[in-house]
């Protein structure tokens, strides 16, 4: 999402851009899971989110064959500040890239895992749809987090578009 703003506001400081597992809108459904989780972690901190977080970001599959990533996973989460992830919320809650999408010139990847319930492959194809010349990959068996539960398929789909070796 980052990388989409700079992209529209200041394009030429991208080459390229590779856009992971996110979403360029925030409808009203995205929305009001923001406010659920926010009032959630007010009452209850992190841990009150963390099983429903985790079962979004990785895939059923790799939450079993791999424990000890998901650990690591949930480290992390539960050492983000409260206000952190607050103020984080927030701004996802006001994503509005998606109408100017149409003015990224750059060669552009969508890259989304195929169980990604956060930024589903629709609405990353939606996205890939309002980019002229941008390519979309699907990730088979990845979810949020498809980098690290998917890593192989995701680790091609982005070699395969910078041209790496």
């Amino acid at each position: 999402m980052t990388g989409l703003g700079i992209a529209l506001a200041h394009p030429g400081r991208l080459e390229a851009l590779v856009c992971c597992d996110a979403r360029a809108d925030a409808p009203p459904q995205f929305v009001q899971g923001w406010n659920e989780r926010i009032n959630a972690v007010r009452g209850g901190g992190l841990a009150s989110i963390l099983p429903a977080t985790v079962e979004r970001w990785l895939s059923a599959a790799f939450r079993a064959a791999n424990p000890d990533v998901v650990a690591d996973v949930e480290r992390m989460i539960l050492s983000t500040p409260i206000v952190g992830y607050e103020g984080c919320a927030e701004a996802l809650k006001r994503l509005d890239y998606l109408k100017d999408l149409h003015h990224v010139t750059m060669p552009t990847l969508f890259v989304g895992g195929a169980e990604d319930m956060a930024a589903p492959p629709e609405a990353m194809q939606a996205m890939a749809d309002r980019i002229r010349g941008s390519r979309f990959s699907i990730i088979a068996g990845g979810a949020h987090l498809s980098n690290i539960d998917s890593a192989t398929g995701f680790h091609d789909a982005v070699k395969d578009f910078l041209q790496l070796d």
